[in-house]
């Protein structure tokens, strides 16, 4: 409850946000990317929900795509940029949490994995070129 009296809503800023991006991603054709940044999963479920109800209303147009990038995506980036140091890495993540990650096998092929990861694994995951931190 909030001191206003209202009851307070998980997720609503993100909620909010992710709509506003898919609206725009309608209603500006022009724009080159958008992206949100954040480490709630339930933001990609209300884009795609969001995004399947607009294209109903806008069926003639062609959105943007929109994408995301969560914490992990992005120490996953500063470290392969040189920007921090991977041995540093519990500085900056602190729990185990559970990542979505693209990983490419020995016959090319791509597999999709969920699972919860450590900061030791999250190292593996970071130093292995052929994966990819989707969430």
């Amino acid at each position: 409850m909030l001191s206003s009296g209202r009851l307070k809503k998980k997720n609503a800023g993100e909620v909010s946000i992710t709509i506003l991006a898919e609206i725009v991603s309608w209603f500006y054709p022009e724009t080159k990317a958008l992206t949100i940044y954040t480490q709630d999963k339930d933001t990609y479920e209300f884009q795609r929900k969001a995004e399947a109800e607009l294209r109903d209303v806008f069926a003639t147009r062609t959105p943007v795509p929109v994408s995301y990038k969560s914490n992990d995506a992005i120490l996953c980036q500063l470290v392969r940029d040189g920007k921090i140091n991977i041995n540093n890495i519990s500085n900056y993540r602190k729990d185990v949490r559970r990542i979505t990650y693209s990983k490419e096998q020995d016959d090319h092929s791509i597999i999709l994995v969920t699972e919860l990861v450590d900061n030791e694994l999250f190292a593996q995951l970071v130093s292995d070129k052929t994966v990819h931190i989707i969430f």
